[in-house]
């Protein structure tokens, strides 16, 4: 930032987020009841400059409030590692997902896409806070089914979907592909099903 600037750029990546549209569903979730420091709004950009940054975990995230600039631009002067936990846990997934269909409206509309690469990824969790998702007899796991658009200059996830990692790939891909005549989608053998 210079003597000019008041928003850094980092804070001018959410002008698009952080819209009408989210503020209604903060407000319908009720994401900021009780809340008394972490609210949704910097609570969102500390998540992506944690992702940005490739922090490690929430001590990383907590500690990189030391940052002036962050913590300026975050308007938090700290915040605890147990204090993100809680917010975390208690954070409506939901407002994460409206967020991340209405960027990949916008995106599609601005770009036009045509290449759909669809894949999947297992992530593993302890078998004793996941039971519903149990994976194995000592693990526990989910998978995440992702399908990625292309367009010449950029490109963006556009659909997810979380299932138990027993889950077959081919069972998820219904909801993954686009009936676009102009779409081209391409996927591994785990998601053929040769009985259709």
């Amino acid at each position: 930032m210079d003597k000019d600037t008041t928003k850094s750029t980092f804070i001018q990546l959410f002008e698009t987020v952080f819209n009408e549209d989210f503020f209604t569903a903060i407000s319908d979730k009720g994401a900021d009841r009780y809340t008394k420091k972490l609210f949704a709004k910097p609570f969102i950009q500390m998540l992506t400059y944690a992702v940005i940054q490739n922090l490690d975990g929430l001590r990383d995230i907590s500690e990189s409030l030391a940052n002036p600039g962050l913590s300026q631009a975050l308007q938090l002067k700290s915040i605890s590692h147990s204090q993100i936990a809680r917010r975390l846990s208690k954070f409506p997934t939901e407002i994460l997902q409206s967020l991340f269909i209405n960027l990949s409206r916008k995106l599609r509309q601005e770009t036009g896409y045509h290449l759909n690469l669809i894949d999947s990824t297992t992530i593993s969790l302890a078998v004793r806070r996941s039971s519903w998702a149990k994976f194995r007899r000592t693990k526990g796991g989910v998978k995440l089914h992702l399908r990625i658009c292309f367009d010449e200059k950029i490109a963006f996830p556009e659909q997810v979907s979380i299932t138990p990692a027993k889950v077959a790939d081919k069972k998820e891909l219904n909801s993954l592909i686009v009936e676009d005549p102009d779409a081209i989608h391409v996927f591994d053998r785990g998601y053929v099903d040769y009985q259709i």
